[in-house]
């Protein structure tokens, strides 16, 4: 992890309004426990984003955020959207061991 933040930090120093940057950064950000910081740039790359694949990654961590700060309602909306953009998105399993209790993100 910290060296996933390290790198993403950099990454956005170099590139700030690239949207894969801003979702990754928010990712770690939201992983390492700085939800509400994470969430700012998950939300920012998600509207530039277009591609579904893209879009579904970075809503399955705002869920993550969202569980996090103990907001179900609006992390079962932002899951469910995900799902629907692409089924296959390959964060989707470990968001939702987390939801359920099973600490793997």
């Amino acid at each position: 992890m910290a060296e996933a933040d390290r790198c993403s930090f950099e990454a956005i120093q170099f590139n700030p309004k690239a949207c894969s940057i801003q979702s990754t950064r928010g990712a770690v950000l939201v992983v390492s426990e700085r939800v509400e910081e994470g969430m700012k740039l998950l939300q920012k790359s998600l509207k530039w984003t277009r591609e579904p694949e893209n879009r579904a990654w970075s809503l399955c961590y705002l869920t993550l955020g969202e569980h996090r700060l103990g907001r179900t309602q609006k992390r079962k909306e932002l899951l469910e959207t995900a799902r629907g953009l692409d089924p296959e998105c390959p964060v989707l399993d470990r968001i939702f061991r987390e939801l359920s209790g099973g600490k793997e993100v």
